[in-house]
């Protein structure tokens, strides 16, 4: 007797893959406050002070850059970052004191969240109280809503801080990439923010130093089962200098130049760095 075989396909029998609920925290909430109260602070009356001397002419130098119709030689912006912002924003919806100020005003809001970025090191509870007294400071309320620069110097201290501390922390080919990152903002830093942006870098620099030779010092030399060496020296070789200073070097001229459709904006660097020194 034959068998005889059902052509009919067995359906796949597919089992409900578990979805991960998204959930409302305390400590969300508490996050959400702090940058509604950020924003509401830095936006509320932001046109209502006209441009401080220290704010038109680098408002200025954006406008005439920005407007074909503007009149007036090409002037040398004190920032080529904020430069690049407010041409930007001039371009799209003219300009204002609102529109002069709105970068800064939103990178300070940024900086007032960098502490949630060292919430495994620090804990959840030093970073939601570090924010909570950013964004009570009245140093940095002013300097958002005045736009100054520093406000970008630390935001990307901030930031390459972050990806310093990343890549020290992983032991996967990921950490490369949050190397090239922490060389890239520490170019930026130098190159695009202010003049004291290059003081800071070099502060950061020689603290640096001091912490590799402590650690070089006190250090117990291990290797992961991964063979991921932890120390110094290994650190220090395997960071991803050539690769980061080159595609630093190249988004600061594309920042500075306003992805080459502004290449006198590179006297700005040169300004930034006749600044520093």
């Amino acid at each position: 007797m034959q068998n005889v075989i059902d052509p009919t396909p067995t359906p796949a029998i597919y089992t409900a893959q578990p979805t991960r609920a998204f959930t409302v925290t305390v400590e969300g909430i508490a996050y959400a406050v702090i940058v509604l109260f950020a924003l509401l602070l830095r936006l509320a009356e932001l046109d209502s002070v006209p441009l401080a001397s220290s704010e038109l002419a680098p408002a200025l130098a954006a406008w005439r850059a920005a407007a074909v119709e503007s009149s007036g030689a090409p002037l040398i912006a004190t920032s080529p970052l904020n430069f690049l912002l407010q041409s930007g924003l001039f371009s799209l919806f003219g300009a204002s004191e609102f529109t002069a100020r709105l970068p800064v005003a939103l990178a300070g809001v940024l900086v007032i969240l960098m502490p949630l970025a060292f919430r495994d090191q620090i804990g959840a509870g030093r970073a939601l109280a570090l924010s909570v007294i950013l964004a009570c400071s009245p140093v940095l309320l002013a300097a958002s809503k005045f736009s100054e620069p520093m406000v970008y110097a630390a935001l990307l201290t901030g930031l390459g801080l972050w990806a310093l501390t990343r890549f020290y922390s992983r032991s996967d080919a990921a950490r490369m990439n949050f190397g090239v990152l922490a060389i890239m903002c520490l170019i930026g830093l130098i190159l695009l923010t202010e003049a004291g942006g290059a003081i800071l870098a070099l502060i950061l620099l020689l603290a640096g130093a001091i912490t590799w030779l402590w650690e070089r010092v006190d250090h117990e030399p291990f290797a992961l089962d991964s063979g991921y060496d932890s120390t110094p020296n290994a650190q220090l070789r395997a960071f991803p200098w050539v690769l980061g200073i080159g595609l630093g070097l190249f988004a600061a001229l594309l920042v500075a130049t306003g992805f080459m459709l502004h290449p006198a904006g590179l006297s700005a660097v040169t300004a930034v760095i006749g600044g520093a020194l």
